[in-house]
């Protein structure tokens, strides 16, 4: 373990997720595939989540298109509210905050998202956008200051020349342009939590790879814990101290993130693992092909939600409920067929 991610570890968590849930009720009424029909069907978006973040450390969030991870996102900066549990900023309850004061709440959480195109009024300049985020917040005490600011911060974002950005308008720019835009935008406010969902998936192949050294250098060097949620392992994995995978709502392994890729246990995180590319051209990894869809989050299966497709499944699996287990060095999964658990 590195001397970060050991003081990391020594830290108090400046997030806490526990036994978090996000269910949405439908008002029609759901066939299953079997034919029969329920009336009162629920969306599981995210089913009894739990983690803690130290201060400065990156968790990646990782797994299949409808798995929960955006809707999880939204949930940490409170753009969705909780069906159940609780979420925990410094100690405190992020609904007690948000109630409190929501425009200091926003100070302390922020959220890049997928498509940077939608998070920014085309009606006006960067340089107002900017500004006005600032005043809105009270940082800097003068138009002028503000714009000194802005500046500095557009050119060490590698927008050149910084002042000429300021009269430019959303639609003048690239995706990437934006992008990093919103990323300085995010951080002019010195956030505690910043999540980032998807932030480069809509972006050139090119400039990928700038933008997440932009978001790890800036996040790093204000000390801000960041949610990353993607389905890129490569990048999750150079982004990340750790790595949670989510099925179906629910984490079924988290741990040290090269623990993870390397070491994966469950038998989802190994289909995922193998599907995806590697960073190392000679290493060789059999592809395990999954039968099947993810089920539907309106009628997920009994016991191991991930029974129907799990090489490994047992009889078992399908009454009863897993929990995530330690199996050493806080690798945790939830897998009762894993050996030695």
């Amino acid at each position: 373990m590195s001397k970060e991610l050991q003081t990391h570890k020594e830290q108090e968590p400046v997030l806490r997720v526990e036994e978090v849930r996000c269910y949405y009720p439908q008002k029609k009424k759901h066939v299953r595939p079997d034919g029969s029909v329920t009336r009162k069907a629920v969306v599981k978006a995210v089913d009894g989540v739990s983690f803690s973040i130290p201060q400065g450390a990156v968790i990646g969030v990782i797994g299949e298109s409808g798995c929960g991870k955006s809707t999880l996102g939204r949930l940490l900066v409170r753009l969705e509210k909780c069906t159940a549990g609780r979420i925990y900023l410094d100690g405190t309850d992020m609904e007690t905050l948000y109630r409190k004061d929501r425009l200091a709440f926003r100070r302390q959480t922020q959220m890049v998202f997928q498509n940077p195109f939608d998070t920014f009024d085309p009606r006006h300049s960067i340089g107002k956008i900017l500004m006005d985020t600032m005043k809105l917040h009270r940082i800097r005490s003068s138009e002028a200051e503000r714009r000194e600011l802005a500046i500095r911060d557009l050119a060490s974002a590698g927008l050149l020349p910084a002042e000429s950005f300021l009269d430019r308008f959303p639609y003048e720019l690239s995706g990437g342009q934006l992008q990093r835009i919103s990323i300085l935008r995010s951080m002019l406010l010195g956030p505690k939590v910043m999540v980032a969902d998807e932030p480069v998936s809509m972006l050139d192949v090119s400039i990928r790879a700038d933008i997440i050294n932009l978001l790890y250098e800036t996040t790093r060097r204000e000390n801000t814990a960041m949610v990353f949620i993607s389905h890129d392992i490569t990048t999750t994995r150079y982004i990340s101290d750790r790595i949670a995978v989510m099925y179906l709502g629910r984490i079924v392994e988290l741990g040290q993130a090269d623990e993870v890729v390397t070491n994966p246990q469950h038998p989802y995180t190994r289909a995922l693992i193998s599907n995806c590319g590697s960073m190392d051209p000679r290493e060789k990894r059999q592809t395990i092909h999954l039968p099947g869809e993810p089920p539907t989050p309106v009628d997920i299966p009994s016991g191991c939600p991930f029974w129907p497709r799990c090489p490994q499944a047992a009889a078992a699996c399908r009454e009863q409920e897993q929990t995530l287990r330690d199996t050493g060095a806080n690798h945790l999964v939830r897998c009762s067929q894993i050996t030695g658990l």
